[in-house]
C-alpha cells in the first residue's frame, strides 16, 4: 500500500525476522516489476543480524529466492589506487605507526573478500585509513587503472542487482539529502522503506540537515597538506614547499578563532552555550582557507598526472567546504535553525571548539524528502509510543508523519521467568566518587561472572572505563579459566562477537 505506518514493537519484535518478512515476500512476489525493499537500522549489530541470520532464514522458507545485500558507505572500502600512492609517499606522508599498519594492509589485501573495514583483523588508525579509503572526491572512476578490481565499485554492482538493501540511518539520510539537492543518490531507487529503531530518526536527520564544524576538522585538513610537528604532508610529497607558508598562516587563524570563541563563551558558560545572535568575530580563517583552496585548484589545472590532479582538487574542495560552512555558521544564515557552541578538551588537554547548527523542526523536510517520495514507509521501534490511546502523536508530529497508520505490538519475552534485575545499593556514585567506583567495579563484575561462569555481556558507558577495567581484570580471567573479549583491543566488533559466541566461558 502507499501508506506510511508506525509500529511500537515490544522488545525483540522489530529486531526479529517477523518484523521484516512480509516485505521480503513483497520484493519476491513482484520481482518482475523490479520492486526493491530498503531496511535501515541505527546500529551495525542489527544490520549484521539481518544479513547473516534473518534474511538467509527467510530465503530458505520463501518459495522463490530473493537477493539481499548490506550496503556500506564508501569510506568503508579501501581504494587500491590510493593505497599504492600511500606506499609511494610513505616517507613524506606517514609517521612510524601509520607505516607499520600500511605494511599490514599489504598482506590483508591478498586475502580480503571485499576490501572493507569489517574484514580487517585490526582497527586501523583513522589518519592512515583516510589516506587509503575510497573517496568520492578523490576518485578517477572508469579512468582508474584499478577500476575493474575496485572493491567499492564491485560492491555497487552487487547493490544494483539486489532486491533487499540493508543500510544504516546515516547512509540513508545522506542519500536523501543528495537526492533532495537534485543529485544522483548513493542508493538505487526503492519502493518500500522499513526504518527500524525509528526513535533515532529525528536526531540523525537533524545532524545530516545541519552543520558541525570543529577546529579539529580544520587542523586535520591543514595537517594533511603540511604538519609542522612532523614535517610531513602532501606538500612535501609533491615538492610544493613554497605552499607551506599558506598552511602556517591558516593554522594561526584557526588558533585565533578558537581563542575568540572561547572568550565569547566565558569561563562560567560550561560546556555548551546557545548562540542567539550573529557573533561579531573576525573571520580571517575563511579568507585563508579560500586562498589556499584557490591555489590548490589552480595547481590542479596544470597537473599532468591524473592522481596528482585529483589529490589537489580533493584537498581544495575540502578547504572550500570548511570555509563556506564557517561563514554560514558565523552569519547564522538559516533563520529556521538553532545555533550553539560546545567546548571540550582532547585527551592531550587541548581545547576543542565545536560549532553546531540544526533545524528546529525537521517535519516539513522529512515530508518532502521521504514521505512524499517513497510509496511505502514503515517505521518500527520499542520507544515511540507513550503507551496510551493516540500515543504516537508526538513522534508523528516531530518527523512529519501525522495521519499515518499506527499499530502497537506486545513482546514475546516472559520477563518474570527470563530476567533477573539486581539493583546494587552499596556502590559509590560514579559521578561523585569516580575513583572509588572504578576500584570496586572489577570485584562486582567478578561476583556475577562466578555465578554465570562467563557467558556474559558487560556493558560500559565510556571506552576509557571499559579499557581500564579490562586491563585490571585480565589476570583474574586467566586465573579462573575464563576468556575476556574487550572492544578496546581494536578487534572489529563482528569478529569479537563471533569469538565470544564460540566460547562457553567468555565475557564480552
Amino acid at each position: 500500500t502507499a501508506d506510511q505506518v508506525e509500529s511500537a514493537d515490544g522488545a525483540a519484535v522489530g529486531e526479529s525476522v517477523g518484523g521484516k518478512s512480509p516485505d521480503s515476500k513483497k520484493a519476491d512476489s513482484e520481482q518482475k516489476h523490479s520492486r526493491r525493499v530498503l531496511v535501515s537500522t541505527h546500529t551495525i549489530s542489527l544490520q549484521e543480524q539481518l544479513i547473516e541470520k534473518d534474511l538467509p532464514l527467510l530465503n530458505a522458507v520463501i518459495p522463490r529466492e530473493f537477493t539481499s545485500v548490506l550496503v556500506k558507505g564508501r569510506s568503508n572500502y579501501i581504494s587500491l589506487r590510493r593505497y599504492e600512492i600511500a606506499r609511494q609517499r610513505a616517507t613524506s606522508m606517514l609517521n612510524e605507526a601509520e607505516f607499520v599498519q600500511l605494511e599490514q594492509l599489504k598482506g590483508w589485501l591478498t586475502d580480503t573478500p571485499d576490501g572493507s573495514l569489517s574484514s580487517l583483523p585490526f582497527k586501523p588508525l583513522g589518519s592512515l585509513w583516510d589516506e587509503v579509503a575510497s573517496d568520492g572526491s578523490n576518485c578517477l572512476g572508469r579512468k582508474c587503472k584499478t577500476y575493474d578490481q575496485c572493491h567499492y565499485y564491485r560492491a555497487r554492482r552487487r547493490v544494483q542487482g539486489a532486491q533487499v538493501l540493508v543500510v544504516n540511518h546515516a547512509l540513508f539520510f545522506t542519500d536523501l539529502a543528495i537526492r533532495n539537492e537534485g543529485g544522483f543518490g548513493i542508493l538505487p531507487d526503492y519502493d518500500v522503506a522499513i526504518l527500524d529503531e525509528c526513535h533515532t530518526l529525528e536526531s540523525v536527520a537533524s545532524s545530516h540537515l545541519g552543520l558541525k564544524i570543529t577546529n579539529g576538522q580544520v587542523q586535520y585538513a591543514l595537517n594533511k597538506l603540511y604538519n609542522p610537528a612532523t614535517g610531513k604532508g602532501l606538500f612535501v610529497a609533491m615538492d610544493l614547499h613554497r605552499m607551506i607558508e599558506q598552511v602556517n598562516q591558516a593554522h594561526l587563524q584557526i588558533d585565533q578563532m578558537v581563542f575568540d570563541l572561547d572568550t565569547w563563551m566565558g569561563r562560567d558558560a560550561g560546556m555548551t552555550r546557545r548562540v542567539r545572535c550573529r557573533l561579531e568575530i573576525p573571520n580571517l580563517l575563511s579568507d585563508r582557507l579560500e586562498a589556499l583552496s584557490g591555489s590548490l585548484l589552480k595547481l590542479s589545472d596544470n597537473a599532468q598526472d591524473a592522481s596528482r590532479r585529483q589529490d589537489l582538487v580533493s584537498a581544495g574542495n575540502r578547504l572550500q567546504s570548511l570555509s563556506s560552512n564557517t561563514r554560514s555558521w558565523l552569519a547564522q544564515s538559516d533563520e529556521e535553525s538553532v545555533y550553539w557552541l560546545e567546548r571540550t578538551q582532547t585527551r592531550r588537554g587541548e581545547l576543542r571548539m565545536e560549532m553546531h547548527a540544526a533545524p528546529i523542526d525537521i517535519s516539513t523536510r522529512m515530508r518532502e524528502m521521504l514521505f512524499q517520495k517513497v510509496p511505502s514507509v514503515i517505521m518500527a521501534s520499542a520507544t515511540v509510543s507513550t503507551g496510551r490511546q493516540g500515543g504516537f502523536e508526538f513522534f508523528q508530529s516531530r518527523v512529519g508523519a501525522s495521519g499515518s497508520l499506527t499499530t502497537q505490538q506486545g513482546s514475546p519475552f516472559d520477563y518474570q521467568r527470563q530476567a533477573e534485575l539486581i539493583v546494587v545499593g552499596d556502590m559509590p556514585d560514579p559521578s561523585a566518587r569516580k575513583i572509588e567506583f572504578e576500584n570496586l567495579l572489577p570485584r562486582m563484575i567478578e561476583r556475577y561472572l562466578m555465578r554465570t561462569q562467563g557467558r556474559a555481556f558487560v556493558l560500559f558507558t565510556s571506552y576509557s572505563l571499559l579499557r581500564a577495567t579490562a586491563q585490571r581484570m585480565a589476570r583474574w580471567f586467566a586465573d579462573n579459566n575464563m576468556t575476556i573479549y574487550s572492544q578496546a583491543d581494536g578487534t572489529p566488533r563482528g569478529q569479537l562477537l563471533e569469538q565470544f559466541k564460540q566460547n562457553s566461558r567468555g565475557a564480552l
